[in-house]
C-alpha cells in the first residue's frame, strides 16, 4: 500500500499524481483515498458469470451489465 502524506492536494495535483500512480486514489475535497484492485481470478469470474446471463437471458426483457452501473 502506497503511504500518502496527509495534505489536501489540488485537482491539478491529483490528475498530475494519478498519471504516475500504480494504484488509483479517489480524491474528495482534497484528500486522496487508495482504491481497491480486482485480481485477475475475480475479473475472470465476473466475466464468466456475465457472459452466461447475458446467454441465457437472450430474448426476454432482460438487461445484463458487466460493471459499474
Amino acid at each position: 500500500m502506497e503511504l500518502l502524506v496527509e495534505k489536501t492536494y489540488t485537482a491539478e495535483e491529483y490528475f498530475e499524481l494519478e498519471k504516475k500512480s500504480v494504484t488509483k486514489h479517489e480524491f474528495h475535497f482534497g484528500k486522496l483515498t487508495e482504491m481497491p484492485g480486482e485480481s485477475k481470478r475475480a475479473n475472470k469470474i465476473g466475466g464468466n458469470f456475465y457472459v452466461f446471463l447475458k446467454t441465457t437471458i437472450k430474448g426476454m426483457p432482460f438487461e445484463v451489465f458487466n460493471h459499474d452501473i
